[in-house]
């Protein structure tokens, strides 16, 4: 049994991820980590509320089998060219490089 780790599972996709990846039989597991509560509720569901610009607050937390990104922003709702690519570059780069120096094998992004 598998563990799967989701980022950006609070927008449209992310939370369709999560609803999938709880009924998947082969993830025994699914860790959020996310800035604000995604609302679902699943005892294979585990959420870490983190702050993205504080990584070593969270990042010993990042274990698991796949790492899934479903995050992104415009640069409407992130509010500046900066913020948008905080979200959609650094971000993601920096889970996934906690990830693999945690041992996770796979990422998979939607982006």
């Amino acid at each position: 049994m598998k563990t799967a780790i989701v980022i950006g599972a609070t927008g449209l996709v992310g939370n369709e991820l999560v609803q999938l990846l709880i009924k998947d039989s082969r993830f025994e597991k699914v860790k959020v980590f996310a800035r604000r509560t995604t609302g679902l509720q699943h005892n294979k569901l585990e959420e870490h509320l983190i702050n993205f610009d504080a990584p070593d607050t969270w990042k010993k937390q990042v274990t698991g089998d796949v790492l899934y990104s479903s995050m992104g922003t415009t640069i409407g709702v992130a509010g500046s060219k900066e913020a948008q690519y905080k979200i959609d570059y650094t971000y993601q780069y920096q889970a996934a490089k906690i990830a693999a120096n945690n041992g996770v094998q796979e990422y998979v992004s939607e982006l």
